[in-house]
């Protein structure tokens, strides 16, 4: 499960396949007086199901539902000979800090 920031801070949780993270890792890492991994470079490669990304955003920010309709499908993730998913591709970086109020993950 992938949760992606969208505008207005919300976060959409949809379903990807045959991800990968690829980056420059360093481990210990120090910044502030934190200890714990960075990572540079990061990037985030995952094929999201095209209607599934499209019930997500539509049941948190409907507003911004019409995006996704800017793109085409451009893989087949389930084999039937029609591309239904969206290439994902992200950059990302790591810092060790004090993070708080993480909330419990879902079922709990």
């Amino acid at each position: 499960m992938l949760q992606l920031p969208i505008i207005g801070g919300a976060n959409i949780e949809v379903l990807s396949q045959s991800a990968i993270i690829t980056g420059d890792m360093t481990l210990p890492a120090n910044r502030n007086g934190e200890v714990g991994v960075t990572i540079e470079n990061g990037r985030l490669t995952a094929g999201l199901n095209k209607a599934d990304l499209r019930r997500a955003i539509n049941a948190v920010s409907p507003q911004f539902v019409g995006l996704v309709d800017g793109f085409d499908a451009d893989l087949d993730l389930d084999h039937d000979g029609m591309a239904e998913s969206l290439s994902l591709c992200a950059a990302f970086s790591v810092h060790p800090m004090n993070v708080q109020d993480i909330p419990a993950p879902r079922g709990q």
